[in-house]
């Protein structure tokens, strides 16, 4: 016997079992009218009632064995198509006769017996094939199922492990820079310190979801220049410009913040005057559209991107599978402007 196995699963769907009546119907019309035209004499009603019912008799048996026997194997497949086949036959004749009530001119058993067999061939090859189909089907959906598990686990895992990326070197120097405060301006410390808090909890929080209300992210990113405003004094100005019906939108965490972090580390803090960051959410046709601007140094577009840049470009490409896009851009008169477009809903696996 083939060693290969089925799925018990496919013997258990009513829709094929109802779809498999439809086609037997039809295959015993067409051997109905075929057997009267060219090898049985009669009514041509006569031998299509006798086509029919023995059709849907070998068709209930054998999908009733297949229900409940429900093969695991390719042998056993053929041996329960064949002991329903045989069932349906023996089933059918007496049926046939119960129905004629012997006014057809079809009585005779051999000539029953005759349309039942000449009906096993296609109906039985019929059945095989059409559940090797099936099961063929359903073992190819299985695959697919289980592949896109693995790519969504692999890909929560890379967004997680690119979202542990962000520069750690700003929690030190925070934590420094509060110890330096303490001797000579405890309000300030303070402040600091509830901003520190404030950004950790939120960025803890955040750490443990794949996606976040845009709320959240700026609740940390106000937290994030707060303390920098406290760092770098009238060097650095903030606006956020965000329609309050964006707040409840969910974007991936840390989308913003390497982006302001970016501003004012190689925008900002290198120029003497300092700048303004200016942070705006708008809705576009197909999304939002997410921007970050700063009046810094700007960037030379043509050197390859920092970390962060390239951390929060190659999570829009893993989180949006290509659907959202990153453009950066001089802005005007002077800094860098950077453009982030996401659609609405995330696109299906």
């Amino acid at each position: 016997m083939d060693n290969q196995t089925l799925d018990p699963k496919i013997f258990t769907s009513p829709g094929r079992f109802f779809k498999a009546l439809i086609i037997t119907v039809l295959v015993s019309l067409f051997i109905g009218f075929f057997l009267h035209t060219f090898i049985l004499n009669g009514s041509l009603f006569a031998h299509i009632m006798l086509s029919l019912t023995m059709g849907l008799s070998i068709c209930t048996s054998i999908n009733l064995a297949l229900f409940i026997v429900r093969p695991r194997r390719y042998g056993y497949l053929y041996i329960t198509v064949s002991v329903g086949l045989a069932c349906g036959i023996i089933i059918g004749i007496p049926l046939f006769h119960i129905f004629s009530d012997n006014s057809y001119g079809l009585t005779s058993v051999w000539r029953t017996l005759f349309l039942g067999v000449s009906l096993t061939i296609p109906v039985s090859t019929f059945f095989i094939i059409r559940h090797k189909l099936n099961d063929t089907r359903f073992k190819l959906q299985k695959e697919q199922i289980k592949a896109l598990g693995n790519e969504k686990n692999a890909l929560q895992s890379r967004l997680k492990l690119l979202q542990a990326q962000i520069e750690p070197h700003f929690l030190f120097n925070t934590l420094a820079n509060i110890e330096g405060l303490q001797k000579k301006d405890g309000a300030t410390a303070r402040a600091m310190l509830n901003n520190l808090t404030c950004y950790l909890r939120t960025s803890l929080k955040k750490s443990r979801k794949t996606s976040i209300k845009l709320k959240e992210e700026l609740t940390t990113i106000r937290a994030y220049l707060e303390i920098f405003q406290i760092r770098m004094g009238k060097r650095l100005c903030y606006r956020i410009e965000v329609d309050d019906s964006l707040h409840d939108v969910s974007v991936p965490p840390m989308l913003i913040q390497p982006l302001v972090e970016n501003s004012i580390l190689h925008g900002l803090a290198p120029k003497a005057g300092g700048g303004e960051i200016v942070i705006m959410a708008r809705r576009i046709r197909d999304g939002i559209q997410l921007e970050v601007s700063d009046s810094g140094i700007g960037l030379d577009l043509n050197k390859k991107q920092g970390v962060g840049l390239a951390n929060v470009k190659e999570r829009l490409a893993l989180y949006y599978r290509g659907a959202a896009t990153m453009v950066m851009e001089a802005n005007q008169p002077t800094g860098l402007r950077i453009i982030i477009e996401i659609p609405w809903k995330l696109p299906p696996l």
